[in-house]
């Protein structure tokens, strides 16, 4: 942070004070050369044409003199030297207009996540680092190599906070528990799913988009398995099923089956649950070219059932 600061430069007509009253959070600083207040530019035109580097030229009995506000430091330039170290003055450069254009484009991130506090937050941040990059002593290529980065950082933030937001409280993960009933059967699927009475042979069906789960059961009293696994085997074995894509040992066995119905032929993706005293079947059925598409998603469903 820039400090009040006050120089003498000796005159012929008597001594000449030069005073810097900073202030800091507002930008609008206080130049006094001579008792006369001096006006200090400010705004995009300075960080534009010098990098945001303040320069004002002023003579003292001919002498040429340079009141400077550099990033962090005010002091007084003297034949090419600093006044109050020395050492020598490198005049700002001119930045890159793609160091500014990048310092922008952090802007873009509450745009890109389509608002919210925090990604406007993290634009502005990043803003303002890119213009202490631009106000710095680096060179050009390292002023535009790191406003790059920043704004990318901001862009990445906000594609990531979008992402977050479409995904997050997306239908399947905000589907709610619902309890289906027909017969003897009570099975617990989402809230996606809807009645269908069109099943007459089975003890409840339900349906989701283009496919249909069918639900039936047997009690353990007539199929006295003692795993699931092996009530599947007998399922399979009992219906003459030709099987495929199994997993028939895992907690909830898996299997797929197809059976040609007026010409069309369907997948049958089934898993097998049990309760003390039934073994359940749920059979999603689809036509069989959309099963590749579909297997995801029905794993996924099954992963949703439970029964009372």
């Amino acid at each position: 942070m820039l400090k009040p600061q006050k120089w003498t430069i000796p005159s012929q007509s008597g001594d000449i004070e030069v005073q810097f009253t900073p202030h800091n959070f507002s930008g609008r600083h206080e130049l006094y050369i001579g008792g006369n207040k001096i006006e200090i530019p400010r705004g995009f035109k300075v960080l534009r044409e010098t990098g945001g580097v303040v320069e004002i030229p002023f003579s003292v009995d001919s002498a040429e003199y340079r009141f400077v506000i550099y990033p962090g430091k005010a002091d007084i330039v003297y034949d090419g030297r600093w006044l109050s170290t020395g050492n020598p003055y490198t005049p700002p450069q001119k930045p890159s207009a793609f160091a500014l254009v990048f310092a922008f484009l952090c802007f873009a991130c509450p745009a890109i996540s389509l608002g919210g506090a925090l990604p406007a937050a993290v634009g502005a941040a990043g803003f303002l680092l890119c213009l202490a990059v631009i106000r710095s002593r680096l060179k050009n290529i390292f002023k535009v190599l790191l406003s790059l980065l920043i704004s990318l950082c901001c862009i990445g933030f906000a594609v990531g906070m979008l992402y977050l937001a479409s995904n997050i409280g997306a239908p399947e993960d905000a589907a709610k528990p619902k309890i289906f009933e027909g017969g003897n059967a009570a099975i617990e699927l989402t809230d996606r799913f809807l009645n269908d009475d069109g099943f007459e042979d089975f003890d409840l069906s339900v349906y989701d988009d283009n496919m249909s789960a069918l639900i039936s059961h047997q009690s353990k009293e007539e199929a006295p398995y003692e795993t699931p696994a092996e009530y599947a085997k007998a399922f399979i074995s009992t219906n003459s099923l030709q099987y495929k894509n199994a997993d028939l040992d895992a907690d909830m066995p898996y299997f797929e089956y197809t059976k040609l119905d007026k010409g069309d032929k369907f997948c049958f993706m089934v898993g097998i649950f049990e309760n003390d005293k039934d073994w359940y079947i749920v059979q999603f059925q689809c036509f069989d070219q959309c099963a590749d598409d579909l297997r995801d998603t029905v794993k996924k469903y099954l992963a949703t059932v439970t029964v009372r």
